[in-house]
């Protein structure tokens, strides 16, 4: 954090921090929030780890809303009725799902998740981690390697989700948090069956009926 930033400049950048962070979580709001102790903890990282996670609290990924993209790109990762929007990740179940399947527990509080409320080293190394799984799914998307296209949705969401579990957990490992090994057959039962999140919530952002894996008996 000291390398990337003057000491002279760190009241502003909190400063803006917490005005990005309510803008992204508006019209909800961000009690308990305490950028200012965050940072503090940010500079105990890695310059590039402390880095992806500031560019989070600034509204920094590269989305389809942020980077004005005609058109907007729906949610990567799955959900019907959503876009590319870092208002809709910090809240989106399917991601939600990602990362409590490959580390095993997760905060449902979008404001701990992202390292600003209640900060720990962890949740900062995996919202780091976490942003490096998106943008290695948006590269692939922009390559045209992810059909997003409505009657093909089902192998977008299986590259998407192989895609980030890769970046996601390599990243991870680097940085120590061990994660669970993930394949798609796996997550999708997890997914289905999960009780982290309201069978309600899931059902009305994805489309389950499309996310059945063939049988593999048949032939």
């Amino acid at each position: 954090m000291k390398s990337i930033f003057p000491a002279t400049g760190e009241e502003k950048i909190v400063k803006l921090a917490e005005r990005r962070v309510a803008k992204i979580f508006q019209p909800y709001l961000t009690n308990g929030a305490d950028v200012e102790a965050a940072t503090l903890l940010l500079k105990t990282l890695r310059p590039s780890e402390s880095m992806k996670v500031l560019k989070t609290w600034l509204n920094g990924w590269a989305t389809s809303k942020r980077m004005s993209e005609d058109p907007f790109l729906p949610c990567l990762f799955g959900c019907s009725e959503e876009i590319d929007s870092l208002s809709h990740y910090i809240q989106c179940p399917m991601l939600l799902s990602l990362i409590v399947f490959l580390v095993g527990e997760c905060s449902v509080d979008p404001l701990i998740r992202i390292g600003i409320k209640r900060p720990s080293t962890s949740c900062l190394i995996i919202q780091s981690c976490l942003f490096s799984g998106y943008h290695a799914v948006k590269a692939q998307a922009r390559a045209g390697m992810i059909p997003l296209h409505e009657d093909v949705r089902t192998t977008a969401n299986r590259i998407a989700w192989s895609t980030f579990a890769e970046t996601f957990s390599a990243e991870a490992g680097e940085c120590g948090i061990k994660c669970y090994a993930f394949t798609l057959t796996k997550f999708i039962d997890f997914i289905i069956n999960s009780r982290h999140l309201t069978t309600e919530g899931l059902c009305k952002r994805v489309h389950f009926e499309a996310l059945a894996l063939p049988d593999r008996s048949d032939g």
